[in-house]
């Protein structure tokens, strides 16, 4: 019986979705697809949040099947989307499951990996709206069926590495690829043991808080024998690029069909729980206890129990996508997820939200909330990709769930944007300089009215998923967050207080200030039109003996960039004049410094800042040239 579950999956046939017109809440996305029958699995679309062109808004990347492309959703600053994937080049004809955002070169702008049933993907972003895929030459292909994937520093040297997740016994185990800091990556999957088999969802997350990255695994079919199934797998982190499989230590010990992963600190403990979807009730397997999802709370000394059954989360429908997000802004958080699997006769969930109650408990509340993942004719959707990110910018998460169709039915996607509540919050924003560039793996506590809070900003989870790497914090009635602590990955913590709410945050590493960042949001705009006056990092950074400055500018004017050492003394002037609105962010566009002052001597060694004035706007960041 096992067995035939998989024979089912063979003639899986599937499509795209999007939603973005409002039945309960939802919003349909117009960008519907049709897709025929596929072999071997079928899609499963996958979603990630994240601003590819550093305009201040969340743009959306959505995977396909094959024969369809996939989509890259530039955001307008007012949660409405344009496809603009084939002008990016990243409107893949294969077929899409995962997808992950991350830094990878350091240079200030993400870029996308994407898992296929063969011949992954890796697009660096050229920083002028247009991508490369270098996934060959990186040497991160991957020729076997990959579903998920997820990014973090293992090994905190400021370069983010990558983790792909495998559904193919025969031909391939999950990978660890190791950056090597120059657009290259090394498999270290042998060295480290850290391969697993059918991982519908990979995440890292700090669970034993030792300040650096742990991997799971959500496992369907085991890797011993095809057929068996497994507990979710655990990879501890043990530094020096050296895992161990603590599996069973962890309490890790009950096998399923596991399929998405979600992690936060839902009891506000200071450690991070962990909710997996398992396979749900109307399939049945011999000797398999089914439609179990499990509610593993962290006890804070490397173990795991599963409370599931008391929190009120364990019984229910197949799952897929699964997030923790405060969604209500009152400080904890709660949990969503959607599934279902048609072709095998679930097709029963509509999506499941629980609020949290602050006891331990959760309460089912997905009408009340208008969360349901149907059509407009009240169907449930098949639905599958989730992630979590503020689309609009007005302070409260926002979900979108991608759903699969059939060779005869589009789909689309359906993201949910309205608020239901007036509470406060604060929005942060991280920038890494000795660590990562993206921050992946920096963990935020957030103190508001005696109540703590922690999150980390991670790449990949969920199912085939990513959320925002910007983190939301809810702050229910108080108007100010009393502390706000920064652990990065390379050990540096930082300490605010008194931090105002209702704001978006911009915090770089080191660095002493908070820069509060003006909301975008519902500001009309086209495709390729820029919002906003804005000064970009310098790349590479640190330089020598050259180095480019990218800015943009929202109308036609002047611009000037002076360069100043750390006590303030003016020793260059760029003019690259008067520029139509744009944006110059490439290497033939930015803005050039060869490392010399006014008289055309090479400058010393050292710390300097560089100043873009436009008009009435100045903005100023800061460079370093290493001999």
């Amino acid at each position: 019986m096992r067995k035939s579950y998989w024979r089912f999956s063979l003639l899986l046939i599937v499509c795209l979705f999007i939603n973005t017109t409002g039945w309960a809440g939802g919003k349909i996305l117009p960008f519907a697809h049709q897709t025929g029958m596929w072999e071997f699995m079928g899609a499963f679309p996958g979603v990630a949040m994240f601003d590819y062109d550093n305009d201040g808004d969340l743009d959306i990347y959505v995977t396909n099947g094959e024969g369809f492309p996939n989509r890259l959703l530039e955001n307008d600053g007012d949660g409405n989307f344009t496809d603009v994937a084939k002008h990016a080049g990243v409107d893949d004809l294969g077929r899409g499951h995962g997808v992950a955002t991350a830094d990878i070169d350091n240079d200030g702008d993400l870029d996308i990996y994407v898992t296929n049933d063969g011949w992954n993907k890796l697009y660096l972003n050229n920083g002028d709206r247009t991508f490369t895929d270098i996934a060959e030459s990186a040497g991160v292909v991957s020729k076997f069926n990959s579903t998920t994937c997820a990014f973090a520093d293992i090994d905190n040297d400021g370069y983010v590495d990558l983790y792909v997740g495998a559904t193919d016994l025969v031909y391939g185990l999950n990978q660890l690829y190791h950056n090597n800091g120059d657009l290259t990556f090394s498999n270290i999957t042998e060295q480290t043991g850290t391969a697993a088999a059918y991982s519908w969802a990979v995440a890292f997350c700090d669970y034993d808080n030792d300040g650096d990255q742990d991997i799971f695994a959500a496992n369907d079919q085991g890797i011993a024998q095809e057929g068996e199934f497994c507990p979710i797998m655990l990879f501890r982190n043990d530094g020096n690029l050296k895992f161990t499989d603590v599996t069973t230590e962890a309490g890790f010990t009950v096998t399923g069909s596991w399929m998405g992963l979600a992690f936060g600190d839902y009891d506000l403990d200071g450690d991070f729980d962990l909710f997996a979807t398992n396979l749900g009730t109307s399939v049945q397997f011999e000797e398999q206890d089914t439609n179990l999802h499990a509610l593993y709370r962290n006890n804070g000394d490397g173990t795991f129990t599963d409370v599931a059954q008391e929190a009120g989360v364990k019984h229910w429908e197949f799952g897929w996508g699964t997030v923790f997000t405060d969604f209500d802004n009152d400080g904890d958080s709660d949990l969503y997820y959607v599934g279902n699997f048609p072709f095998l006769g679930t097709d029963d969930n509509p999506g499941r939200f629980f609020v949290n109650n602050g006891d331990g408990t959760f309460t089912e509340s997905t009408a009340k909330y208008g969360l349901l993942t149907q059509d407009e004719d009240g169907n449930n959707t098949i639905a599958v990709g989730l992630a979590a990110g503020d689309v609009n910018n007005d302070g409260h998460v926002d979900l979108l769930v991608t759903n699969a169709g059939t060779q005869t039915t589009p789909a689309y996607p359906i993201i949910f944007t309205e608020k239901f509540d007036n509470h406060h919050w604060v929005q942060v924003q991280l920038e890494g300089t000795m660590s990562n560039r993206s921050a992946i793996g920096t963990r935020v506590r957030v103190t508001a009215g005696g109540q703590t809070q922690i999150q980390e900003v991670a790449s990949g989870s969920s199912s085939f998923s990513q959320n925002s790497l910007a983190l939301n914090f809810g702050l229910g009635q108080y108007r100010q967050a009393e502390e706000i602590e920064i652990r990065w990955p390379s050990g540096i913590i930082q300490t605010f207080k008194d931090v105002p709410a209702d704001r978006t945050i911009h915090i770089r590493e080191s660095d002493s200030s908070v820069v509060a960042v003006e909301p975008q949001g519902k500001l009309p705009t086209a495709f390729g039109a820029v919002k906003r006056n804005a000064l970009f990092q310098n790349y590479p950074n640190p330089f020598n003996p050259e180095t480019w400055i990218p800015f943009q500018i929202a109308s036609d004017a002047t611009a000037l960039i002076s360069i100043y050492t750390v006590d303030g003394s003016l020793i260059r002037r760029i003019a690259p004049g008067r520029k139509p609105v744009g944006t110059y962010l490439s290497r033939g566009r930015a803005a050039y410094w060869d490392g010399r002052d006014e008289r055309g001597e090479q400058v010393a060694s050292g710390v300097y800042f560089y100043r873009l004035k436009v008009d009435d706007f100045t903005a100023t960041r800061r460079m370093v040239i290493e001999k």
